[in-house]
């Protein structure tokens, strides 16, 4: 009974340390030249500092996803959180809503809108 007990103790320290490493990304999402209508650009989504690496990101417009998008490695720091970047060309055009939808582990989705001004 007392193995079954430490086992049990075990397991519940680990789930423990594992929950208290959870960190939730931040996200910018930008143009990489300052936005023109009508003119070619990249649409770039990074996302840093997440914790266990598990994530997804969306690039989308006007709602649809983007699918001609390229992403990096995910890469970490010394403080072992997480980085991924996801990108892809784009032409704004006015009335457009350009966003970054961000799902990590198995939180609810978040969404990230370029703002233009």
């Amino acid at each position: 009974m007392s193995r079954v007990l430490c086992v049990i103790g075990a397991l519940l320290l680990c789930l423990a340390l594992a929950l208290a490493d959870f960190k939730s990304p931040t996200v910018n999402i930008y143009s990489q030249v300052p936005v023109e209508y009508g003119v070619k650009n990249t649409l770039i989504c990074h996302t840093s500092g997440f914790h266990p690496p598990r994530i997804n990101i969306t690039l989308k417009k006007n709602g649809a996803p983007l699918m001609d998008c390229a992403e990096s490695d995910l890469s970490f720091g010394q403080d072992w959180t997480y980085h991924k970047t996801k990108h892809a060309a784009f032409t704004p055009e006015k009335g457009d809503n350009w966003e970054c939808e961000v799902k990590h582990d198995d939180a609810k989705p978040q969404t990230y809108r370029l703002e233009i001004f």
